[in-house]
């Protein structure tokens, strides 16, 4: 483990022919200077798919990579984007469920709404770390998103005594 600001692990995010001619050995060897891990991710094509994003989600979750380094030209940019967007979302939309259950506001509704957003976030995030099916996958991590905002919305509501 490195003492980096706590960055352990890097998913570098590129394409196949960058690795092949050895750019991508001196940002290894930067990351080296640092004790900084990585696995690269060099399946990106030209104009990314969802498939792409897909696969380096699953290489990041499963290597517990813990940040993205894009390298590369716009290609390896889109993918690098739309794999750490993903994994943020996730997670983000997990802790939103989280704070909504253990508010000192929460009332019964707020729990209910609460725990259906908790199972639906932990779900779509174990579903996003494989790249099968992937359309269905980011609507149900669209559907998460969406019940983690009713127990805020419901939260809202009750503490300003408005009629719901």
């Amino acid at each position: 483990m490195n003492s980096y600001k706590e960055l352990n692990k890097a998913l570098i995010v590129t394409d196949g022919v960058l690795t092949e001619i050895g750019l991508v050995d001196r940002l290894i060897d930067e990351l080296s200077k640092y004790n900084i891990e990585f696995a690269i991710y060099s399946g990106v094509k030209p104009n990314p798919t969802e498939q792409n994003i897909a696969d380096g989600l699953a290489m990041l979750t499963k290597e517990d990579c813990d940040f993205v380094i894009s390298f590369g030209g716009g290609s390896p940019h889109d993918c690098a984007k739309g794999i750490a967007l993903v994994a943020a979302t996730g997670m983000d939309a997990l802790t939103h469920a989280v704070e909504a259950y253990v508010s000192t506001a929460a009332t019964p509704i707020t729990y209910a709404v609460a725990i259906k957003a908790i199972e639906s976030g932990i779900k779509a995030i174990e579903a996003l770390s494989s790249s099968v099916g992937t359309a269905q996958k980011l609507t149900d991590m669209h559907l998460a998103l969406l019940h983690v905002s009713q127990p805020l919305n419901i939260q809202d509501i009750q503490n300003k005594n408005l009629p719901v």
